[in-house]
């Protein structure tokens, strides 16, 4: 996605370097990457989308369903 080979997906060189940063934490950037994940699914909520799809390769679903209506709250757009 970084080289911009798939249409509608973009990752910036300035994202790229903060993943690369958030990966070297204890849990090697997992909470990061569940925050953002949040952080764009109430992003879309707020725009009057229905619902998003998440990829979420090596997490478990319940990991989403803890992150995903704590984030969305803080967005201000409730719980899923």
């Amino acid at each position: 996605m970084h080289e911009n080979n798939i249409p509608g997906c973009v990752v910036t060189e300035k994202l790229l370097r903060q993943i690369a940063a958030e990966s070297q934490s204890a849990d090697k950037g997992k909470q990061a990457r569940l925050d953002r994940a949040a952080k764009m699914y109430a992003i879309s909520k707020g725009m009057g989308y229905k619902g998003a799809y998440i990829m979420a390769r090596g997490f478990r679903l319940r990991a989403l369903n803890i992150s995903l209506p704590k984030e969305t709250s803080l967005f201000g757009i409730g719980s899923i």
